[in-house]
């Protein structure tokens, strides 16, 4: 049985280091239970303590924090995806506030990513289990699972949570060395392990690129929180975004002024950090329309090439050592191959 623990605040989202145990002991200690039920995705959704000032974020994040605050208990779900075999449950975490999973500053992630913290894996089980109780009456007698035996065997596993780090660290390590092999095996549109069904039936044609289809890379077009943002907008405002007119000129600003910036820009004369927020916001709307939609406006597509080429060329000059500039230059290449195969030649 695959576990996958991720965690969730007004502006964060994916996997933890701290919940790295549950998904190792669901995994390494899975007894088979049926072919119903492959995979649990729990996520654990995270109220700030302090108020939107205390956070030190940029400000278009404030209706984020207020609309998650807001309706998080309506967040909650209990969604059970048959032919897939995905149990997926969002559950309101008590036993911790957001500052705590979510540390401000590098060496605060490094203390949390080496601290083991037991009690939060101990209630955040405790949590799932009552979920999975909850679920339980979703579960058909034609369905090929043993949930009643499958429900005693993940409370038993409250008891085998490691007591100590050491302990903890080496059921780690075994299991990642368990996925490693999986992952081997897979090929890298696989390895995306993206739900194709929420995309366009010829996305991949269109950006026949695994690494640009990659949510967690910053260098990705939607693997940075912007870019991934945008697209989230995109998918579950679908409908909305398939009959605006003009092109999108008009929901493009309308979005970003959404966000807390303000319209119109002066491109020439944008604060450092809002130059690169309007980057990944262009080049993210682009690609998350062409996910989506199948298809982009050339203007969108010429303004989504010019923010790459010019920020390739102002790093080129400025930070010509930086480490990471041939990875950059490598998906920039890619985008900009996808990007103009849809615009005149001149472009």
């Amino acid at each position: 049985m695959e576990l996958s623990v991720l965690t969730n605040s007004f502006n964060s989202y994916g996997g933890s280091p701290s919940f790295r145990i549950l998904e190792a002991l669901f995994e390494l200690r899975d007894r088979g239970f049926g072919s119903a039920i492959n995979k649990v995705e729990f996520t654990l959704m995270f109220k700030s303590a302090g108020t939107f000032e205390d956070q030190k974020v940029n400000r278009s994040l404030r209706s984020n924090f207020e609309n998650f605050h807001a309706s998080i208990d309506r967040l909650e779900r209990i969604k059970f995806q048959r032919k897939k075999g995905i149990v997926d449950i969002k559950a309101k975490a008590q036993f911790a506030h957001a500052e705590e999973v979510f540390p401000r500053t590098k060496e605060q992630y490094a203390f949390r990513n080496q601290t083991y913290c037991r009690d939060w894996n101990v209630a955040a089980l405790e949590l799932l289990l009552e979920r999975l109780r909850q679920f339980r009456s979703k579960i058909k007698k034609s369905d090929d699972f043993d949930f009643d035996g499958f429900l005693l065997w993940a409370e038993s596993l409250v008891s085998k949570i490691p007591q100590e780090k050491a302990q903890a660290d080496e059921m780690i390590a075994e299991h990642k060395v368990l996925k490693d092999r999986q992952r081997a095996q897979l090929s890298n549109w696989e390895k995306l392990y993206l739900d194709w069904e929420d995309f366009h039936p010829k996305a991949r044609d269109i950006i026949p690129y695994p690494s640009l289809w990659s949510n967690v890379d910053d260098l990705a077009p939607n693997g940075n929180d912007t870019g991934a943002d945008i697209l989230g907008e995109i998918q579950d405002n679908l409908s909305h975004h398939k009959k605006v007119s003009n092109d999108h000129k008009d929901e493009f600003p309308k979005v970003w002024k959404s966000w807390g910036f303000d319209w119109p820009l002066d491109l020439e004369n944008l604060d450092e950090l809002v130059a690169d927020q309007f980057r990944k916001y262009s080049v993210g709307y682009a690609f998350g329309l062409l996910k989506t939609l199948g298809r982009c406006p050339i203007w969108l597509r010429k303004l989504a090439i010019k923010q790459i080429v010019d920020h390739q060329n102002d790093l080129e000059k400025t930070i010509p050592g930086w480490e990471h500039l041939p990875d950059l230059k490598k998906q920039n290449e890619a985008m900009l191959a996808v990007l103009r195969s849809g615009t005149t030649p001149s472009s």
